[in-house]
């Protein structure tokens, strides 16, 4: 009866021992019967199927470790989202309401000039410099154009707020998930502040478009240059912020030739909104 086996292992001449399969077969003798065995060495295939198993084991690591880190992006987005909220329904609210009451209050402190009515004209400036802080603060947890009206009218809500000439370029027409317009939009404010704080730049423009299954955003200044990615934390926490979507961030910054930031996210079915956009393709907005 033939037999095999591949848990056995034999002996070299130093000592060491080295794995082998065997097979093993009867035969006919002319003096009776008798049996083949026959060894081969599986060192090689042993250590590719390990190579293999190695591979799979850090090819679903990765996948789990990506995975985890969408979802804790999801997350952050979401609180994000409801830490914006509730500024904006309770202290932001609390102080226009005092504000209010201020505002009153001034009206029927007498003649201006009058010390009281100094007094509260300060109370005033100071409680909407509060409330406008407050704002500021807010929207850059998560502005609420994000939220309510998607990505294209969110950046076109950061240009204004840079003092900066930017032209917005958006091709996009159809919504995309939460999580992935959040990060379109806060990668582009980072690479928007380098360009205004490191690049010394003129002019931003800010393209974003969606070429099949992927979401396509180029932020270029016509600065200094000189930009690379691990100079500082900004453009690194922008490839970590990009790369919880398996997506990739290029920079193309010679010296003296501007910075091109290009990013790249590929989508899910899932992050495919069938909700439009709100109309609005190229807007130019000067300082």
């Amino acid at each position: 009866m033939a037999a095999h086996g591949e848990d056995e292992s034999f002996v070299r001449r130093d000592g060491s021992r080295f794995p082998i399969a065997w097979w093993s077969s009867p035969i006919d003798l002319p003096s009776g019967r008798g049996v083949v065995i026959a060894f081969t060495d599986v060192t090689e295939r042993r250590r590719a199927e390990r190579a293999a198993r190695d591979r799979d084991v850090a090819t679903i690591r990765a996948a789990e470790a990506k995975a985890a880190q969408r979802r804790i992006m999801e997350q952050t987005t979401q609180i994000r989202r409801q830490i914006a909220r509730d500024l904006h329904d309770g202290a932001q609210q609390r102080l226009v309401a005092l504000m209010v009451s201020l505002e009153f209050a001034r009206t029927e402190s007498g003649p201006a000039g009058s010390e009281l009515r100094a007094l509260l004209d300060s109370a005033v400036a100071e409680t909407q410099g509060a409330i406008d802080d407050l704002r500021e603060l807010a929207a850059g947890l998560h502005p609420p154009t994000l939220q309510r009206y998607g990505l294209t009218a969110a950046l076109q809500g950061l240009a204004d707020r840079m003092p900066l000439p930017s032209r917005i370029e958006s091709g996009l027409t159809r919504r995309l998930s939460a999580s992935v317009e959040a990060s379109a939009y806060f990668a582009v404010a980072e690479a928007m502040t380098n360009a205004v704080k490191h690049a010394q730049a003129s002019c931003v423009t800010i393209s974003v478009g969606q070429a099949g299954d992927a979401l396509d955003v180029t932020v270029a200044d016509d600065g200094i240059g000189g930009a690379r990615i691990g100079a500082g934390s900004g453009l690194v926490g922008l490839v970590d912020r990009i790369g919880a979507h398996d997506g990739t961030v290029g920079v193309e910054s010679p010296p003296g030739g501007g910075t091109t930031v290009r990013i790249h996210i590929p989508l899910d079915p899932q992050d495919r909104v069938a909700q439009p956009v709100v109309p609005g393709g190229q807007v130019l907005r000067e300082p």
